[in-house]
């Protein structure tokens, strides 16, 4: 029979490392996914925003997983902080996360026999509104079938303006 014992100096403290994930930037889009390492089995972690502009629209889809959506903000850069507690002792690691501004451009396309119509057409993956000023007759959206969208909101217009007139178009982006 063999019997040992051992004082609590000789117990061993498991020390971890963890890891945020890499960096992510130029993110085109207005969320990324997350991918800090999987926890340890008893280890609780948590997601905070160290640096960077934050209001209601920027948010973790659930900040105590380490795999999750982060939403930001268009023309923002951040620095996420990846905090575990494991064993009542802390380790942190942390991200820079980047998102490109909204490039709200409006490209004149097609050509018109017509001199006094244009057609207009903006990137359509950012929601906006039209607003047409000047010297205008009408103006109609360019949609086809599909979900009705009001012609101030769609994308693609034509403007009809009188000869000689002058007529100022503006597309207003809204985020989120």
């Amino acid at each position: 029979i063999l019997l040992a014992s051992c004082e609590e100096n000789d117990i061993e403290t498991l020390e971890i490392t963890i890891n945020a994930g890499n960096d992510i930037e130029s993110i085109n889009d207005f969320w990324t996914t997350l991918n800090a390492d999987s926890l340890l089995k008893g280890a609780n972690g948590e997601w905070s925003i160290e640096k960077g502009l934050i209001d209601e629209k920027v948010y973790f889809e659930d900040n105590k997983k380490p795999k999750t959506k982060f939403y930001g903000l268009p023309g923002e850069k951040y620095l996420l902080l990846w905090k575990v507690l494991f064993n009542d002792k802390y380790y942190c690691d942390s991200i820079h996360v980047s998102f490109n501004p909204i490039n709200a451009e409006i490209i004149k396309s097609g050509n018109d026999f017509y001199s006094t119509r244009i057609q207009l057409i903006t990137n359509s993956s950012f929601k906006g509104t039209w607003t047409i000023t000047g010297d205008l007759q009408n103006y109609m959206s360019l949609q086809l079938g599909g979900v009705i969208v009001p012609k101030e909101n769609y994308p693609s217009i034509k403007i009809y303006g009188k000869e000689n007139g002058t007529i100022h178009a503006k597309w207003t982006v809204t985020y989120g």
